[in-house]
């Protein structure tokens, strides 16, 4: 795996840029630094406290004896495009998107590994094409790469933000702006280390663009959702910031969203627009509201 700072990681703390990362704790990440597992500019010991510039580079794997390399598993997801050198999928609500410890089969991987994908051979050997990802209850749109040169482009272009990656979100109430944008910075919860929350000083800088589509009276509203920034549970949480969570996610809503109808957060990928990173061609690829959000919206129209 290897893993290049952008402008957005510099001046953060090494320890605290891999953690976020590799989605591990701290402490983790100061394990994987001291043990050699990843080695911070191709040079040797550093300490973690380290200051990352852009353009940074650290490699290594995470040891996981307790999780093989994935497996080829049956099963189907629609694909919306593909040619040789990635293809975009249409991922299902429910379905993680990597293997990962506690979790060794069953995912997006695996499902494509079983329909005969050949996938780029970096991004980590338990993530091989993985540039972007969605949360396992959030459905859409994905591209995943097939070749490693892909790979690296479509990296560098999502850490450039030139893909646009749009999405719809009902929500519970209806935002008094039309449109606004939400520029808070995100850190893991201290109280709960699987979920994210705002923070004034520190974390990571992250953008979230809505504008509401469709009021249902004052109860509800479906937005359209574009991201700068593509951090780990990103849009659920600002929405949640601003007194506006998102229907069915109980993590960031509570009982207030406990009985909307959906067992699910009401999100969904809706859009990726970006230039083939080997073609240059424009590529824009949707896919549509699936039947347990439409009927959400559905309800909400009555």
């Amino acid at each position: 795996m290897r893993l290049v700072a952008g402008p957005t990681q510099a001046g953060l703390r090494l320890d605290a840029w891999l953690a976020t990362v590799l989605e591990v704790s701290r402490a983790r990440a100061v394990d994987l630094l001291a043990s050699g597992a990843f080695r911070y500019n191709v040079g040797g010991a550093v300490k973690p406290s380290r200051r990352v510039r852009s353009g940074d580079v650290v490699e290594g794997e995470i040891p996981d004896v307790a999780v093989a390399a994935p497996a080829a598993e049956t099963g189907s997801v629609p694909v919306l495009f593909e040619d040789p050198h990635l293809l975009v999928v249409d991922k299902p609500a429910g379905v993680t998107v990597h293997p990962g410890a506690g979790r060794p089969g069953g995912t997006l991987v695996n499902i494509l590994l079983g329909m005969g994908v050949k996938l780029s051979t970096v991004g980590g050997r338990l993530r091989p094409g993985i540039v972007h990802r969605l949360d396992r209850d959030t459905s859409g749109v994905l591209v995943v790469a097939k070749t490693d040169a892909a790979f690296w482009k479509l990296v560098k272009m999502i850490e450039a933000r030139e893909i646009r990656r749009e999405y719809v979100a009902v929500v519970l109430g209806v935002p008094a702006s039309r449109e606004g944008t939400i520029d808070a910075n995100l850190a893991r919860d201290p109280d709960h280390r699987e979920r994210f929350t705002v923070v004034g000083s520190g974390g990571r800088r992250a953008i979230t663009h809505y504008a509401v589509d469709r009021a249902f009276g004052t109860k509800a509203a479906r937005l359209k959702v574009t991201l700068e920034t593509g951090r780990t549970h990103q849009i659920r949480v600002h929405l949640a910031a601003i007194g506006h969570p998102i229907l069915g996610d109980t993590a960031y809503g509570g009982s207030k969203v406990r009985n909307a109808g959906i067992p699910r957060q009401a999100l969904h990928a809706a859009r990726l627009s970006f230039k083939h990173p080997m073609t240059g061609k424009p590529v824009s690829v949707k896919a549509p509201v699936p039947a347990d959000m439409a009927a959400l919206l559905r309800r909400l129209e009555g």
